[in-house]
């Protein structure tokens, strides 16, 4: 059970590596249960391993599709001038349907003071672009992780992330129980060296069919400009399905 929540401790810590930019940040496994046998460890290790490589995976795609887009271009003849610029108006439109992102359990939306942006390991996620200053740092992405979510409660789950961060190079800034949406929840603030002045902050709160962890990172000094923003699009928040 240890190394399911650490799994899922692990996929969380991901995207938070993923988000602040911290390229020396080094994610270690350890476990003080004895009870643990090595062939659970060593399965839930690769799996683990797995879920950090997709990083690596969607970073390397998106370069692949943005070097094939690229090369597209080049060959378009002047004749399809026309059929381009259609097309980019349909990539476009539905950039901004990206804003309303409904997934299998739910959904949430940002105005246009954001644009939807890609983020490794979430399932959709917000820039802040209404301002051209450090407010621009401002990310918001969600995640879900569903993996073994009948093995492990909140609390131990963020035990387990507790445990993580204290192996590595990131600095628990606050941690307390909370709300959200009338469910019970935790934040959790970390930053470190790396981070160059930004805090991450994590909102996590678990269903009976998933734990949802809010991913949002900003600028320490400019938190109080994009705070209303970000509540903003927190509110959007709501469970389907």
């Amino acid at each position: 059970m240890i190394m399911k929540k650490l799994l899922a401790a692990l996929c969380a810590i991901a995207v938070v590596v993923s988000m602040a930019g911290c390229q020396n940040v080094k994610i270690s496994v350890s476990t003080s249960d004895s009870s643990s046998s090595a062939s659970e460890s060593s399965a839930e290790n690769s799996s683990s391993e797995s879920e950090i490589s997709s990083v690596a995976n969607v970073i390397e795609s998106s370069e692949e599709e943005s070097s094939e887009e690229e090369s597209s271009v080049e060959e378009s003849s002047e004749a399809e001038s026309s059929k381009d610029e259609s097309s980019d108006e349909s990539s476009s439109a539905e950039s901004k349907l990206d804003l309303n992102y409904v997934g299998d359990t739910y959904k949430i939306s940002a105005n246009d003071k954001w644009e939807a942006t890609t983020t490794s390991g979430t399932d959709c996620a917000f820039k802040y672009i209404a301002k051209t200053g450090l407010e621009q740092g401002t990310v918001l992405g969600v995640q879900t992780i569903t993996a073994g979510i009948d093995t492990f409660t909140l609390d131990e789950f963020v035990d387990a992330m507790l445990s993580q961060y204290e192996t590595m190079d990131f600095v628990v800034v606050a941690k307390e129980k909370t709300t959200f949406k009338n469910m019970d929840a935790y934040l959790i603030e970390v930053s470190s060296e790396d981070m160059d002045g930004m805090i991450l902050r994590q909102i996590m709160f678990k269903t009976d069919k998933a734990l949802y962890v809010f991913h949002i990172t900003y600028v320490k000094s400019v938190y109080d400009n994009v705070k209303d923003e970000i509540d903003e699009v927190l509110n959007t928040f709501e469970l389907i399905g």
